[in-house]
Formats: structure tokens, C-alpha cells, sequence
């Protein structure tokens, strides 16, 4: 299994990971900003970044998602995804935003 979740803790565990979905991405707010799961739950930034080391192992995490590549700006606002996973433990990210017309490589 790539993901193990519980409720108070999610840990991705495969060196090379694809996400394709569909992501919110709301700046300033990380709460309302997420990944839609499988099973149509959500998971925000807000909780994927008070996972320490979420993406620790993992080489690259290729994000195919609805503005899963955007951030919000300086200072105080939202990161994207992709930079948070960075942040988390993420080796790398590939990440497109929209129609996958564009990309976002770190």
C-alpha cells in the first residue's frame, strides 16, 4: 500500500508516487485547499502539513491535479501542494495545474 492513513496520521511509503485527482486550491486558506480522496473525502494542506515528514522516502511525487502546482503568493499565504510536499520530505515534484498545459518542476 502507497498511503497509509489514519485519523491522526497519513504516511506515504512508495519511492515514486503519481497523485491524479482533483485538487481545490484556495489561497490563504489551507483548511478549505485540498486533494479529493477516493472515497470523496478531503484532505487539506492544512493537514498534510501538520504531518511531519508525510513524504519522507519518496523520490517523486508527480501531481496531476487541479491546481495542485499553484501557490498562493509570499509571506503569510498558502503554499501549493506541490511546494508542501517538498517541505514535508518530497526528493522532488512534478506538478501540472489546469488542463496540464503547464507544468511546475522542482
Amino acid at each position: 500500500m502507497w498511503m497509509v492513513a489514519s485519523r491522526d496520521r497519513i504516511k506515504f511509503s512508495d519511492p515514486q508516487i503519481h497523485l491524479a485527482s482533483h485538487f481545490q486550491f484556495e489561497p490563504g486558506d489551507e483548511t478549505q485547499s485540498f486533494l479529493l480522496l477516493g472515497d470523496g473525502k478531503h484532505l487539506s494542506l492544512a493537514k498534510v502539513r501538520d504531518q511531519p515528514h508525510v513524504f519522507d522516502g519518496v523520490d517523486l511525487l508527480a501531481l496531476s491535479a487541479c491546481d495542485a502546482a499553484v501557490a498562493g503568493g509570499a509571506g503569510s499565504e498558502v503554499d501549493g501542494l506541490a511546494r508542501i510536499a517538498q517541505d514535508q520530505g518530497a526528493a522532488a515534484t512534478d506538478a501540472c495545474s489546469g488542463s496540464g498545459s503547464g507544468s511546475s518542476r522542482r
